[in-house]
């Protein structure tokens, strides 16, 4: 029954953290989409306006990729503690899990900083 769980605990890992990459590879995708979007815009001598509607709708997708890969942060924990529960020990993923803390009770608001 261990030898099961164990190969389970393998398969959920390796999806897992695969699935983890891609997130931050997609959010850190479209925060770059929005700075190349900044760049064009003002490069090209265009008025701020022009875009607008786009860039906001790529700011909201950003935003909820964003959230997404915090996700994985809490889900990362959870996984853990489950790992623990199905007598798995001293197995995989043994470093700190990041904090959890929810973003609106951090002091300092998060802010989008575009290069120029």
């Amino acid at each position: 029954m261990l030898k099961q769980r164990r190969q389970a605990n393998e398969i959920v890992t390796r999806d897992f953290l695969q699935a983890e990459a891609a997130a931050d590879h997609a959010a850190t995708q479209a925060a770059q989409c929005m700075v190349t979007m900044l760049q064009a815009r003002q490069n090209a001598n265009l008025p701020f306006g022009t875009g607008l509607e786009a860039f906001r709708l790529v700011s909201e997708g950003a935003s909820a990729l964003v959230k997404a890969r915090q996700s994985f942060v809490e889900a990362h924990r959870i996984l853990a503690e489950v790992r623990h529960e199905i007598g798995i020990t001293g197995y995989g993923d043994i470093s700190e899990c990041p904090p959890t803390e929810d973003p609106k009770s951090m002091d300092e608001p998060l802010r989008l900083v575009a290069a120029a």
